[in-house]
Order: structure tokens, then C-alpha cells, then sequence
């Protein structure tokens, strides 16, 4: 028995991690703007807009977007016009799709 109640405690311990959730952060600068097309040497981050913020975000500085996202074109155009206008931004990421060091982008909104 005793056993069986380690085993139900490891096993539900364990699968709190399968479930990312979504985390907000915000007053980001951006201080890099990334296209990366397809490269002959299977970079991980190819054909992803990657944004490189002013300070992490759930651990990391960078986050992308997969180049076939609805949403890659409305990201590329804020992230131009908040660097060019130099607003900082608020972002919501997905913390389960961390790909080399890189954050999902969820969404982000201009700050100021």
C-alpha cells in the first residue's frame, strides 16, 4: 500500500509538467528583429520570426513565431513599429513550445 501511494504522488507530481500554461510579461524592449528563411544546416529556428526583448521572459530573451502562423505578419508589423518607435511591449507566451532557447509567442500589445 505504501508503496502505491508513492507511486500515485510521483505519477501526479510528474504530470504537472505536461501542462504549459500561458505566462505574461510586459515593459519589454525589443532590441532584435529575426526572419529566418530555410538554411541548409537545420537551424532549429529557420523560417520563424524571432524577436530578441530587452530582458527574459519566463527564462528566456527570445521568442518566435512559425513562419505559417495566421498571425506571423501582425507580430512582424508591431514588432517593426514598436522597435522603430521604441514603445516597449507586453507579450503572452507558451511556456510548453520552448524550442532553443526561444519562447512561443502567445501575443503582444504595445505599452506607453
Amino acid at each position: 500500500m505504501k508503496r502505491a501511494i508513492i507511486f500515485l504522488a510521483a505519477l501526479f507530481a510528474l504530470s504537472t509538467n505536461v501542462y504549459a500554461g500561458v505566462v505574461q510579461c510586459s515593459n519589454l524592449g525589443i532590441e532584435r528583429i529575426v526572419i529566418q528563411g530555410d538554411r541548409v544546416d537545420d537551424f532549429v529556428l529557420e523560417n520563424k520570426l524571432v524577436i530578441l526583448l530587452s530582458s527574459e521572459c519566463s527564462g528566456y530573451r527570445y521568442v518566435y513565431v512559425n513562419e505559417g502562423s495566421s498571425t506571423y505578419n501582425a507580430f512582424l508589423s508591431m514588432a517593426l513599429s514598436a522597435y522603430a518607435q521604441k514603445v516597449d511591449i507586453g507579450i503572452n507566451i507558451n511556456q510548453g513550445a520552448v524550442i532553443d532557447s526561444a519562447n512561443q509567442l502567445a501575443s503582444m500589445w504595445l505599452q506607453n
